[in-house]
């Protein structure tokens, strides 16, 4: 489905007007991130969205779809818990929909969630995620973590709100591939 030249990227909560305060982003958080993906991602690129794409009203939700649409790259969703289903509705034909999903690549099963260990059936070593924005993995997230494996938080907060090659995260993470 994806190699080690998909771009990832997630929680961008383009329109959440609360999110600046919430992850103390800057201002133009929303058009920083759309320019980041234009500047990034080639139209032949693939790029996955690990969720929360959008906030707002319907109207909102329409009208970033519309941007989103017109960015280069073949677009892959994993549903956010801020990805409700009026809003699937509208990316329909803009993302293809995924559910969480373990991959081999060069030896290692990395699991691709949008949040942090999603209980899934496949065994996995690594897991691309994102839902905490810019906290640390605590407090109600420490029952789910497994200390055995890798979590690589994606947030746009902790990618400077630009699209991430899969290959970056895992020579980041040390990880040879």
């Amino acid at each position: 489905m994806i190699d080690e030249n998909t771009y990832i990227i997630s929680d961008t909560h383009w329109g959440h007007k609360n999110i600046i305060r919430f992850c103390n982003r800057p201002m133009n958080h929303n058009f920083i991130m759309l320019d980041n993906w234009a500047r990034v991602v080639q139209e032949d690129d693939t790029i996955l969205h690990l969720g929360d794409v959008a906030l707002g009203s319907r109207k909102e939700i329409y009208d970033w779809a519309y941007l989103i649409k017109e960015l280069p790259g073949r677009k892959l969703l994993i549903k956010g818990n801020h990805d409700h289903s009026s809003s699937m509705k509208i990316y329909k034909g803009i993302f293809e929909v995924v559910t969480p999903f373990v991959q081999e690549i060069g030896g290692w099963n990395i699991l691709f969630s949008h949040y942090p260990d999603e209980r899934i059936s496949q065994e996995w070593e690594i897991n691309i995620h994102g839902h905490i924005h810019n906290n640390i993995m605590q407090g109600n997230f420490s029952p789910i973590v497994d200390l055995h494996k890798i979590y690589e938080n994606v947030s746009v907060e902790v990618i400077n709100y630009t699209p991430i090659k899969l290959s970056s995260i895992l020579t980041k993470l040390g990880v040879p591939f």
